[in-house]
């Protein structure tokens, strides 16, 4: 009998033992599964937040440019290879020099330059990742629009000196 008994309670253990791990390796699945949905999750909110980022970024960038330069004689919008750049005016010593933000090969690029020198936009410094960006200027009224991570977000700016140049 003494042995009948100890293979019941050595049957009994071994079940326990599998009964134990299937329940540890389905504790060990659902926290896969839970931690690849939270990954996939993080992974679009930070594109998003990406997109938001850059779109906000230049459109703050180009408006606080907008404010700055809203004086007599001071923005004027120059057409270059078919597309339109802003040209922000200024004079620093006695010296006129001109701050021009235009859009090449996906990027917003800013360029600072004595006025004196033609536009390259070659020479300029890329600022952010941009699909697209156009600019006009009708009535003292700065309108452009952006997009960057396929998400256009238009702009007006009103301009409150006599700020516009003519070219």
């Amino acid at each position: 009998m003494n042995n009948g008994s100890a293979t019941q309670k050595n049957k009994k253990s071994k079940l326990d033992t599998i009964f134990v791990m299937v329940v540890f390796m389905l504790f060990v699945c659902c926290l896969l599964l839970v931690t690849l949905a939270f990954a996939k999750v993080y992974k679009n909110s930070s594109e998003r937040i990406r997109g938001r980022f850059n779109n906000s970024t230049a459109v703050s960038f180009i408006m606080k440019n907008l404010r700055t330069f809203d004086k007599e004689n001071s923005i004027s919008i120059a057409t270059y290879n078919e597309k339109n750049v802003l040209c922000l005016y200024e004079t620093i010593d006695g010296n006129e020099y001109v701050t021009y933000i235009y859009h090449k090969d996906g990027m917003l690029c800013e360029l600072f330059a004595d006025s004196k020198f033609p536009f390259s936009e070659k020479d300029g410094e890329i600022l952010l990742p941009c699909e697209n960006f156009s600019i006009g200027i009708e009535d003292n009224i700065v309108s452009f629009s952006i997009t960057c991570n396929q998400k256009m977000t238009s702009q007006r700016y009103f301009l409150r000196s006599n700020a516009e140049r003519t070219v």
